[in-house]
């Protein structure tokens, strides 16, 4: 299960804080290369994967619903907004 799981606005590549994997490479590729060390079938992660990115697509909508400041809203940006994220939107889309 994951827990306190917090957003990071800082501009760059994101990464997984744990090393479970010898490759290096922080990817979602890798994510879900090791989906079975948690018990999870390929195609468990994967529906993991697409619910998670489907809620975090909507991340603007939510942040202005709430309330929160055009500013803060593009300071958020860079946390929801980049090629990871754009990658496992294209495999949350993907037949499985």
């Amino acid at each position: 299960p994951a827990f306190d799981l917090n957003p990071n606005p800082e501009v760059g590549a994101k990464r997984f804080s744990t090393a479970i994997d010898d490759s290096g490479e922080d990817s979602v590729e890798t994510m879900l290369g090791v989906a079975e060390l948690f018990r999870l079938s390929r195609a468990e992660a994967s529906s993991a994967l697409a619910e998670v990115s489907d809620a975090t697509t909507r991340w603007r909508e939510v942040a202005r619903r709430t309330g929160l400041k055009a500013g803060v809203i593009a300071e958020m940006e860079p946390a929801f907004e980049h090629p990871a994220a754009d990658r496992a939107r294209e495999i949350a889309v993907a037949p499985r």
